[in-house]
Formats: C-alpha cells, sequence, structure tokens
C-alpha cells in the first residue's frame, strides 16, 4: 500500500494558494499564499520489485481549500514518481513531481522534488494559462508519509 495522500495534499494546496493569488509584475513585492489540500481520488503503480520502490508512480486528483478562511479554491491534478527510497516500511523518499493547478482564471504549473519524509521540498512554479501566464516563483511543503492534509507556502515573484 502506497502513502499517497500527501502527495496528493502538497500539490493541491499548491493549486488552492494560487486561485488567490495575482501574477506581480516585475518589481513588485511577491505574493505569499498558504493552503490546505483534500485528496478526493488516486492511482497506484507498482513497478518491479513489489513494493514501495524506485520507479513506482502515484497519479492523484486533489481539491483546494484557503487556509485563512476554508473557501473553495479549485483543484490540482498530480503526478509523481519515486526517485529514491529512505524507508521502505514507512515509504518515505525522494518523488520528482508534477502539478497542474486548475483555478478560476487559469492554470499555474508546478514540477520538482518532493521528500516525503518531513524535510521542507521547495517546488518550482514553471509557468501558467490565462491570469497566470508566465508566473514564477515557488512552493514550499513538508510532507510525512501517510498525513490526511498538507499546508502549502506558495510565493509567485
Amino acid at each position: 500500500k502506497f502513502s499517497n495522500r500527501l502527495l496528493a495534499s502538497g500539490a493541491a494546496g499548491i493549486a488552492l494558494a494560487a486561485s488567490a493569488i495575482y501574477i506581480a509584475a516585475p518589481g513588485d513585492a511577491a505574493t505569499t499564499i498558504k493552503v490546505t489540500e483534500k485528496q478526493v481520488t488516486s492511482g497506484y503503480s507498482d513497478a518491479a520489485p513489489k513494493g514501495f520502490s524506485v520507479g513506482d508512480g502515484v497519479s492523484f486528483y486533489a481539491t483546494l481549500t484557503n487556509t485563512s478562511d476554508g473557501t473553495a479554491a479549485g483543484y490540482d491534478t498530480v503526478q509523481c514518481a519515486v526517485e529514491r527510497v529512505l524507508n521502505p516500511a514507512t515509504e518515505a523518499g525522494l518523488f520528482q513531481c508534477f502539478v497542474t493547478l486548475r483555478l478560476q482564471s487559469g492554470t499555474i504549473t508546478v514540477q520538482g522534488n518532493l521528500w516525503q519524509n518531513g524535510t521542507s521540498s521547495q517546488l518550482a512554479v514553471t509557468g501558467g494559462t490565462g491570469a497566470y501566464e508566465g508566473a514564477k516563483g515557488n512552493v514550499n511543503v513538508v510532507a510525512r508519509p501517510g498525513q490526511d492534509t498538507l499546508k502549502l507556502t506558495i510565493t509567485l515573484q
């Protein structure tokens, strides 16, 4: 069994935060958003060898809520691959993740390494569409195996 709830939470949180922001113009101060994610559905691909190992994959869909007031912000879709196993029993490891956040005014894309071991991870905001075209910045998340919700901090430059 793969504990992908944490990954889903992280990605979804990223999407929520983005829905409440604007893209800052050059010279503007950075915008910081904090969000909470809730995984709705997920899938897991178990590559050989059987059990939690490098090459395994997880994908999921999650809803996003604004951490400050609990209002709905949107949803995200996430795909991650296991890149390094730290502890197969707890499914702690390093994942390479690709995230698309769907918000009312457009999408934001995110990519990077996510540590699922309680260590802080920073993923890159790689672009967007609509109101988020040209988005740049990062998403900070702390993920732990078996965690049901995640709190994320999104910073747009």
